[in-house]
């Protein structure tokens, strides 16, 4: 540009005389292609107002920066010294390092690429499962009428919902004691009002008659080796698995027999995982539960095992929970009108023996009705209550207080007329 401004009445000239511009520049005014595609490409008025005197200071500092470099690399003392400083620098503004350098690097895995968020999955009473974001939920006090879960054209009610991440192996658990098993990542996410797909296309071995009666979930991948799975029956029978024994097989889409329940008419009811230290215990709808050690059962490898006798069931009541408790755990039971209440794990003691009845926990009467969930929960787990209105409500329950064993406890979720809470789980969140 400065070779065409000191001259530019001759530098117009040869633009608007030459067939190809750029090729005269080159050759009456020694210009290189570069620099003659610059001019070229300028509008007339803009070459008329460039300032000369800005172009001799950028051409100036251009040849200090080059003169600079050069010397730069000249000096071997001088690049050391520079890469120092440029480290240095680095080490003091910028963030930590998010990737590792190893040596080996083993195979990727299709887990590999996929992001681990956590998901919601519901069954409702038209067998049709959804899976849902959990953060599309958000979290309020309790007390309060939750969100539609469904569209006003969908009558069906939820009446399973667990949480799951999307790096988990999906068990489903039917009442003819068979498990069907399915990669979390290879579900659908719909939206919160989204009507799901049927649970036939899941697992296209289900029966017509046959439901699923509890799902849980695994990382197969980082799995503990005291980890067990605990199925509960109706007839109080309790069955301990061993989880490795469980998911030695892959791909069930056809179900395979986890608990043989054939001698009676019993059928599975509620499944969770457990470990040896800790213990297990069961609620039904009446309000009692049952409290054991899980070493008390012993692992049973085969998958035709019927389990161990536990539970003794009075009149018309029957198991509606079971969870692992550890100290200084909180123990819940909400009831199906909204009700919930919320123990300490120390005053709930055991009874000799591993057959036996239950202890009274939670007061199950006309205005609290029978109690729907039983359940453990941590420090930072939350619940996710599901209403038979098609409402949910994701709430913490920090605020509640400890009540003695008995007790009704506080309004959990305000119920519109002939609504009741129909499924419940706890969310852990990352």
């Amino acid at each position: 540009l400065l070779k065409g401004h000191v001259d530019i009445d001759k530098t117009i000239k040869i633009i608007r005389n030459a067939e190809n511009a750029k090729e005269a520049l080159m050759e009456k005014m020694s210009l290189t292609l570069r620099q003659a595609s610059s001019v070229v490409e300028m509008r007339l008025g803009s070459l008329r107002k460039i300032d000369q005197g800005k172009l001799k200071e950028e051409k100036k500092s251009l040849a200090d920066r080059i003169a600079e470099i050069i010397n730069t690399l000249k000096d071997p003392k001088e690049i050391d010294s520079l890469i120092h400083e440029r480290l240095k620098w680095w080490r003091e503004n910028t963030d930590p390092r998010r990737t590792k350098i190893v040596k080996e690097f083993g195979e990727i895995t299709t887990l590999d690429t996929i992001i681990e968020q956590n998901v919601m999955v519901s069954i409702n009473s038209d067998d049709k499962v959804k899976l849902t974001d959990v953060h599309s939920y958000r979290k309020t006090r309790r007390g309060g009428t939750g969100v539609k879960e469904a569209s006003a054209k969908d009558e069906s009610v939820p009446r399973l919902v667990a949480q799951v991440t999307t790096h988990d192996m999906l068990y489903a658990f039917t009442d003819k004691s068979r498990v069907f098993e399915k990669p979390c990542h290879e579900l659908p996410i719909t939206k919160r009002r989204g009507r799901g797909f049927a649970v036939t296309e899941l697992f296209p071995g289900l029966e017509k008659d046959e439901k699923i009666v509890d799902i849980i979930s695994m990382n197969v991948t980082d799995m503990d080796d005291d980890a067990s799975v605990v199925m509960i029956r109706s007839n109080g029978n309790v069955k301990r698995m061993a989880c490795k024994a469980l998911i030695k097989k892959r791909g069930r889409l056809n179900g395979e027999e986890c608990c043989r329940c054939d001698l009676d008419d019993s059928k599975l009811l509620k499944v969770t995982l457990a470990d040896a230290a800790t213990d297990l215990i069961m609620f039904t709808k009446n309000g009692s539960y049952r409290r054991i050690s899980v070493n008390t059962l012993r692992p049973l490898p085969s998958r035709a095992s019927g389990g161990n006798k536990c539970f003794i069931l009075t009149g018309d009541d029957k198991v509606i929970g079971v969870d692992s408790v550890g100290k200084e755990d909180a123990v819940v039971s909400v009831s199906e009108l909204g009700y919930g209440a919320k123990f300490k794990e120390e005053v709930l003691p055991f009874k000799k023996g591993r057959v036996g009845k239950g202890i009274k926990l939670a007061n199950s009467d006309a205005k609290s009705g029978d109690i729907v969930y039983g359940g453990v929960l941590k420090e930072g787990e939350e619940l996710f209550l599901t209403t038979s209105g098609g409402k949910s409500l994701r709430t913490s329950i920090d605020g509640i207080r400890e009540v003695g064993r008995g007790s009704r406890g506080v309004r959990m979720q305000k119920l519109g007329k002939d609504e009741t809470i129909v499924a419940i789980t706890k969310i852990t969140m990352d």
